[in-house]
């Protein structure tokens, strides 16, 4: 769990407030799957 965390950390080029990574996180995936993203909502 640290691992992945520091590994976040690092990759992310700033500090971004938890919420916000979420956020960023729930955008890339919503890219990522495209049209699936629309049929899951």
């Amino acid at each position: 769990m640290k691992t992945a965390t520091a590994s976040v950390d690092v990759v992310s080029p700033r500090p971004v407030r938890p919420l916000e990574k979420n956020i960023v996180n729930m955008e890339r995936l919503a890219s990522m799957a495209g049209p699936y993203s629309g049929s899951q909502g």
